[in-house]
């Protein structure tokens, strides 16, 4: 007989359509108090504004360095709430409501669409938890990813961590030629149904200048202004090279960060794939560089590539703020024993990075 598996009443203890408390009347009532004080992050009705689904913590990105793998390993545990939408782009596009991605104006709507779940979404969560892992839903974190997140401006981080104050944050790294080619092969490429060679060197100029590809690569820069924000410890720093090299270091650093249950029982099939949620719909291409881009991008990021090879080598000593002042204390994972390697090679991306 296998292990019986208790859950306590579902129609008195998990009510459908509230979350699991995860914080105290007395947090968000001091949460509440706050809003009057915001200009970006604004209530319909503060009173009944239902902080206790606002997020816990953040996937920051930025584009193409494994959010969409990050997102799909971690919404399934039964500790975690994750958004049914990878994407929801609210904090990013707040006070901008010319982005073609603009939603919400206020943030009762983003927590109502986004960070709530129907009763059959959750009695789903429940069978799913059961079935896979023995154990009921019962989410402890609630998260938010859209890569975009990583690029957001002080004064709203800010305005975040005054909601939650012990707001964390997940942020990837991957050498920024890599991921600007990567980047430039799913906007530029395959979206149009090109050839990478088949495209000008002015049309890669002008999108890798239109797309924000420095500010997409200042990684230094993006943990010295995430660690000043939050907490010490607050922000996980990973490699796009785990998911290759050492997933399971990787998510067991993460999953320990977040405070949830952590091992093999809690891996899933996305585990070691790539994903994409437009694979299917282009047609496979070659992932060779041409030499126009590789040539611009060198040029364009040589600072950032420095910056990244000096991050991994410290990464891997242990601690990064004696050589980089200005960074905060941060949590990443074990560098496995074969995590090695450095920009150098740029010129050549790697096979099936396009599904990442």
């Amino acid at each position: 007989m296998g292990e019986l598996v208790h859950c306590q009443p579902l129609d008195r203890d998990l009510p459908f359509h509230h979350p699991t408390p995860l914080v105290t009347p007395s947090q968000c009532q001091r949460s509440r108090a706050r809003l009057g004080e915001l200009t970006h992050l604004r209530a319909r009705d503060p009173e009944r504004l239902e902080l206790e689904r606002f997020p816990d913590f953040l996937i920051l990105g930025p584009q193409r360095t494994g959010t969409t793998w990050l997102y799909h390993n971690l919404k399934k545990h039964p500790q975690v709430f994750l958004p049914r939408q990878k994407e929801t782009y609210y904090f990013s596009t707040l006070g901008r409501p010319e982005h073609a991605h603009y939603t919400f104006d206020y943030l009762d709507d983003f927590l109502t669409a986004h960070m709530t779940e129907g009763w059959r979404h959750r009695l789903k969560r429940h069978y799913d938890g059961l079935r896979n892992y023995g154990e009921c839903y019962r989410p402890i974190v609630r998260g938010e990813a859209t890569a975009t997140n990583a690029l957001l401006a002080p004064e709203i981080i800010a305005e975040l961590v005054a909601i939650q104050p012990d707001l964390k944050a997940v942020l990837m790294l991957r050498d920024p030629i890599e991921r600007a080619w990567s980047h430039a092969r799913k906007d530029l490429v395959r979206k149009h149904g090109r050839r990478p060679e088949d495209v000008s060197v002015e049309d890669y100029a002008r999108f890798f200048r239109a797309s924000g590809q420095r500010g997409l690569a200042s990684f230094v820069s993006l943990l010295q202004t995430w660690t000043a924000a939050l907490k010490p410890g607050h922000l996980f720093v990973g490699d796009f090279e785990m998911i290759e090299a050492s997933p399971r270091e990787l998510l067991t650093g993460l999953q320990r960060f977040l405070g949830i249950r952590s091992g093999e029982r809690y891996f899933n099939r996305h585990l070691e794939e790539r994903i994409n949620p437009a694979a299917a719909d282009v047609v496979s291409r070659p992932s060779h560089m041409p030499d126009v881009a590789r040539d611009y991008l060198m040029d364009l990021l040589a600072e950032e590539a420095d910056q990244y090879r000096e991050l991994r080598r410290l990464f891997q000593l242990g601690d990064i703020r004696p050589s980089l002042p200005g960074i905060g204390v941060i949590s990443f994972p074990a560098a496995p024993t074969n995590f090695e390697g450095s920009c150098q090679d740029s010129s050549r991306a790697k096979p099936g990075d396009e599904n990442v």
